[in-house]
């Protein structure tokens, strides 16, 4: 099996997505969000290398932010888009709940590919992070103590505590 974990905040080029940190301390990450008030915005972009060629099933953690009202169409919809072909799930979707929603599936050669973030309203879209697999089964967690260690894992982060004591710290 081969997977591929990338945090949205980390996209080369944001294009029109700017990148929300005000719930870092309850998701563990910055996300981006197409902020267009309407309009929709300009693609965020990045490079990421395929180490295996197969099939991909691609997921991206989202949440419709316009759930919680329980009326209407979601507000901040978009696609993904890899190698400029436009996956075929309508993203921002799934539930008022930050959880993996699939984008759908591709083939990738080795190699250097594109992906991109297609904003479909200007109305706030949500990505904090994309999983790319080329398991089907295989899902991410969700959220919680578990995500936090995924997230470590994927990035190689080892936390380590600081041998010296501060009597004050100023940031």
């Amino acid at each position: 099996m081969s997977s591929l974990f990338l945090e949205a905040e980390s996209f080369r080029n944001p294009g029109g997505w700017i990148i929300d940190s005000s719930a870092m301390n309850q998701m563990g990450s910055a996300y981006l969000m197409a902020h267009g008030a309407g309009v929709p915005v300009a693609d965020a972009e990045t490079e990421i290398r395929i180490p295996v060629s197969g099939k991909y099933h691609i997921r991206v953690r989202t949440r419709d932010w316009t759930a919680v009202w329980k009326r209407g169409t979601p507000a901040g919809r978009f696609t993904l888009k890899a190698d400029g072909t436009e996956l075929p799930e309508i993203l921002g979707t799934n539930g008022e709940k930050w959880a993996w929603q699939k984008a759908g599936s591709i083939h990738f050669s080795a190699g250097l590919h594109t992906l991109a973030l297609h904003d479909l309203t200007g109305f706030n879209g949500r990505c904090d992070a994309l999983y790319l697999s080329t398991d089907p089964d295989d899902v991410p967690p969700d959220g919680g103590d578990a995500l936090e260690a995924f997230r470590r894992e994927k990035n190689g982060i080892i936390p380590a505590d600081d041998p010296e004591e501060y009597d004050l710290i100023v940031a």
